[in-house]
């Protein structure tokens, strides 16, 4: 259900603003959707401390129920008219369509999985983080320091995209070394002191990363195929996801390190990076406005 959310909104948002206000209407999702994170994981720790998880993920289900309600009082949005609409295909048929298009064009092809390539180090950080916060827990339940630690996280991910293109091009793959030596550090650090700014760093690496790559799709890929292409997006991301969160567990329980979970998610992000990196900048495609 997630993943339909995320492509609906994805796709619509080109179609709601001004061709040069989508970046900045990408930064002005994430930074509204950072400080929500931030604040609801803040919330989320306290209520289960209290009221126990099964009770606060109850009141969260509720949150999903009064969103949708809101949503169905908002207008359809009337879709392009080109030449190129047709009658969508149901199944993977222009799933493929819009992969084809993504192979034929580098840079589209490695702005579609850069998020994946983020994500296969984000889901080893992720189970790692929620297993530390029972050792490191400053002075909080663990309930309260996980929501503490994904708090500092989420308000990177809205700075991210905000920092000046002059220091950090707001183009995708570039923030992601970032976010990953911002995990890297914060998982070999013992300073407390150094914790909270490497989980900023590491989130500032996520939100640069998902803003700018979003970014360039809605931008570069025409509009008949923009849903498919979203899709294709979040799927290589939830997959890196769950694939190096299961690999970093199955490690963490045969090591009994925490760390050795950390570093597998890392060999899969930094090689993965590494060669879409490659792929960008190994040929001259300039950019394609979306019809």
């Amino acid at each position: 259900i997630s993943g339909v959310g995320i492509t609906a909104r994805t796709s619509a948002l080109p179609a709601l603003v001004e061709p040069d206000e989508v970046h900045r209407a990408n930064t002005f999702f994430g930074l509204t959707w950072s400080v929500l994170f931030a604040t609801g994981v803040v919330v989320g720790g306290v209520l289960t401390t209290l009221l126990g998880p099964e009770l606060a993920i109850l009141l969260d289900a509720g949150t999903f129920a009064v969103a949708a309600a809101i949503a169905r009082t908002l207008p359809p949005i009337p879709p392009k008219t080109t030449e190129e609409r047709r009658t969508p295909r149901i199944g993977i048929t222009d799933l493929m369509e819009a992969w084809r298009y993504a192979r034929e064009r580098p840079r589209t092809q490695s702005t579609l999985m850069s998020k994946g390539a983020y994500a296969a180090g984000n889901g080893a950080g992720w189970v790692g983080l929620t297993l530390l916060a029972e050792d490191v827990n400053f002075g909080l339940s663990v309930a309260g320091a996980i929501g503490l630690m994904h708090a500092a996280r989420g308000v990177g991910t809205g700075i991210g995209p905000l920092v000046p293109t002059k220091f950090l091009r707001a183009e995708a793959n570039y923030g992601t070394p970032f976010g990953l030596v911002g995990m890297a550090i914060f998982f070999t650090s013992e300073s407390p002191w150094l914790s909270f700014p490497m989980l900023v760093l590491w989130g500032m690496g996520s939100g640069h990363n998902w803003v700018a790559s979003t970014t360039e799709l809605q931008t570069t890929v025409p509009d008949h195929i923009l849903g498919r292409a979203t899709a294709l997006d979040f799927c290589v991301f939830s997959l890196s996801n769950c694939f190096t969160a299961v690999l970093a567990g199955i490690i963490i329980d045969l090591s009994g390190s925490i760390m050795w979970g950390v570093i597998a998610g890392l060999a899969v992000s930094v090689p993965f990076w590494a060669y879409l990196f490659r792929l960008r900048r190994g040929v001259d495609e300039p950019a394609q406005a979306a019809p």
